[in-house]
């Protein structure tokens, strides 16, 4: 019970966290740069990533959500705000779920303990609130970067289809998310090879 209690406190203060002053600065340029594609035409979206440093996959979600929160054009309502909000809130959620995320892992991977002390250090990281801010990709990439190696983790020690399915599926979400899940993918095939070796 307490450490339901002490999770879902970590949790409330994550989110609380991440919700001062959400949405509250106008938007700078990269993310501008998100909100003008995720308001583009889906041609002109994938065209435009062809040729970019980022892949389209955060910005398909980010367009989806924009459009089911009413700014499917990219542009701030009739008022003037509103936007800068919901298009960070996008990221907060992904923030957010990054906790969930680290407890559930660690759960599997080190125990209780050792989960809701990463949980909360996850919850408390000045650099997972400012990304939770951003318009930008890196806390839905983190998630699913979390997913990869727990995943991995899983497949490596314990074999089985589901676990390699998993993680093939969110390397494969990870590399349509930011070019830069590679390294992660690297990194944790490495550890992999260690070892089974």
């Amino acid at each position: 019970m307490r450490r339901r209690l002490f999770l879902l406190l970590t949790l409330l203060s994550g989110l609380l966290l991440r919700m001062v002053r959400l949405g509250a600065d106008s938007l700078w340029y990269d993310e501008t740069v998100s909100v003008y594609l995720a308001g583009s035409p889906i041609r002109e979206l994938l065209r435009h990533t062809a040729g970019d440093i980022h892949p389209p996959g955060y910005h398909v979600l980010l367009r989806g959500w924009l459009l089911a929160t009413g700014y499917g054009d990219g542009r701030a309502g009739p008022q003037g705000h509103g936007l800068e909000f919901m298009a960070a809130f996008f990221s907060l959620f992904f923030g957010v779920l990054l906790i969930a995320l680290v407890y559930a892992a660690a759960r599997r991977l080190a125990g209780h303990t050792v989960a809701l002390v990463s949980a909360a250090l996850v919850a408390l990281s000045p650099f997972n609130i400012w990304y939770s801010q951003e318009v930008r990709m890196y806390t839905l990439a983190a998630a699913i970067g979390v997913v990869a190696l727990w995943a991995l983790a899983r497949a490596t020690t314990r074999g089985g289809r589901r676990a390699w399915s998993v993680y093939a599926l969110a390397a494969a979400a990870g590399m349509v998310t930011v070019y830069y899940f590679a390294f992660l993918l690297i990194a944790a095939l490495g550890w992999a090879l260690a070892y089974t070796l």
